[in-house]
């Protein structure tokens, strides 16, 4: 699906396509920082399905900034749902540690973090699901 614009949003560029969410970089106007806009496709889920996914992603609206990426907004569009986020240029764990040559105090830094976020998310009712390092982004 080629797109240049997602509602509001003008498309700069497509990121990335993962297991059914395309991810692209966009911004509204010249002068608004850009976005990631995350387009999930649920052709295929039920409404019991779509309904879990925006429950979810308006309670991560509702968090601590250093807990989760914001989210701006999350809206319907075509065969799926759009969710827009803050541009983030944090790396995923798997390419910040590489074991055996990780600073021991910096790693356990990370791990409270870590800890932390996953503790807020799971206040709100949320079950991440798919933790892994790839998943986990980390500034």
């Amino acid at each position: 699906m080629t797109m240049e614009a997602i509602n509001d949003y003008h498309i700069i560029e497509k990121i990335a396509d993962i297991r059914g969410i395309t991810y692209y970089r966009g911004r509204k106007t010249d002068q608004s920082p850009p976005v990631i806009i995350e387009f999930i496709n649920v052709d295929r889920a039920s409404h019991s399905k779509i309904a879990q996914l925006k429950n979810e992603y308006e309670k991560i609206r509702q968090l601590d900034r250093s807990s989760a990426i914001p989210v701006y907004e999350v809206f319907d569009y075509q065969d799926g749902i759009a969710v827009v986020t803050e541009e983030f240029t944090e790396k995923p764990l798997n390419k910040r540690f590489s074991p055996g040559k990780t600073d021991i105090d910096k790693f356990l830094k990370h791990a409270s973090n870590l800890s932390r976020a996953l503790g807020d998310i799971h206040s709100c009712g949320i079950i991440h699901r798919a933790i892994t390092p790839a998943n986990i982004l980390s500034n």
